[in-house]
Order: C-alpha cells, then structure tokens, then sequence
C-alpha cells in the first residue's frame, strides 16, 4: 500500500509521487487507525514478511489481530483454520 516509488495521475491530470497523494494519506489513516484499534499487530513494520511459520500466524490464528501483512498467505489461512474452521479470510493486495 505505501511502497515507494510508484506514481499516480491526480483528476487534475498532474502526476505524483503516491507517497504524496490522497490515496497514500488515506492508507496511512487506514493502518493508523486498524493499529489502534488492535486489528494489526502494534509491530508489523518489524515482522518478516514470509516468516508465516512464525509467531505472526499463531496470534493472527488466535485472534490476537486480523490484518496480517503476508506474502503466504495460505499458512494464516491452514493455522486459523485449525483454530476456528468457520473462520474466513479476505485478502488484498496494497
């Protein structure tokens, strides 16, 4: 969602940086916010991406969050549904 260098044409037409964009404040409002309210881990920023056999997926399983950053996301899905087989996913790509 807030990888760098990529650019976006505004409805004026002009381009921008999508760090400096709407799109890119509302994101970062976004994560803020699902942080505060204990959606995301508190660490995220410092979790390996593709450490899924880690911690990260044994407390997303357990519900201590519900928004995991991931590029494996079939592990969150195999540990949550161990735990909760009526649980579902949703995925999206930033």
């Amino acid at each position: 969602m807030l990888e760098p260098g990529n650019w976006v044409e505004l409805p004026d037409g002009t381009v921008t940086r999508y760090e400096a964009s709407e799109a890119a404040k509302q994101g970062a409002k976004f994560i803020a916010r699902a942080i505060k309210d204990g959606l995301i881990n508190k660490d995220w920023l410092s979790l390996k991406r593709d450490s899924a056999q880690g911690p990260e997926s044994d407390d997303f399983a357990a519900g201590k969050y519900g928004i995991a950053p991931t590029s494996i996301p079939d592990v969150f899905n195999q540990k949550l549904m161990s735990v909760n087989p009526n649980g579902k996913l949703r995925f999206f790509r930033h």
